[in-house]
């Protein structure tokens, strides 16, 4: 999850606490996009979060077993719910939230590839983005959130198996 460093300096506290602080409200722009995760997931352009990246050797093998191994191992790992139970129905629902129907039978090569970018989307940037939109507004802030769904083909290297948009790719 993407989000200031609290360093003491540049940046002396919490972004919670820092809006409650803050007496000058000015409007802020905010924006989302479906795919932000396509980056480090496919692209795999940051050293810090290669871990997350696929190999493309692996794109079009990259099935319904390795996107539920992955949920059930890091996004929602047992350790973190009251029992086995509550556990494997979160990860069941997160599977299908972003997956659909694990019969379905009309899934292109890299579905599940395009699963878990959209996961991992939300997880780093989608979802922190809400919560600050949401708490900037709850304090009186006027915010204008947008949704980027744009993006140029040109942009992507021959042999990424689909695309999707990011920062940047609006440019």
């Amino acid at each position: 999850m993407y989000q200031p460093t609290m360093d003491g300096d540049l940046i002396p506290s919490s972004v919670d606490a820092l809006l409650a602080s803050s007496n000058r409200k000015l409007p802020v722009l905010m924006g989302l996009t479906g795919s932000e995760g396509l980056y480090f997931t496919v692209l795999g352009r940051d050293r810090y979060l290669n871990e997350f990246f696929i190999n493309k050797s692996t794109f079009s093998s990259y099935a319904l077993e390795d996107f539920q191994r992955f949920v059930s191992t890091t996004v929602a790992p047992p350790k973190h719910f009251a029992d086995r139970k509550e556990a494997q129905t979160a990860q069941r629902e997160i599977v299908r939230h972003y997956a659909g129907d694990e019969n379905a039978t009309d899934v292109d090569d890299y579905h599940y590839l395009k699963a878990y970018t959209r996961l991992l989307s939300d997880v780093w940037f989608n979802v922190p983005t809400m919560r600050i939109a949401k708490e900037r507004a709850r304090r009186g802030w006027p915010v204008y959130l947008y949704q980027n769904a744009y993006y140029n083909d040109k942009q992507f290297p021959r042999w990424m198996p689909f695309r999707g948009e990011f920062l940047f790719t609006e440019l």
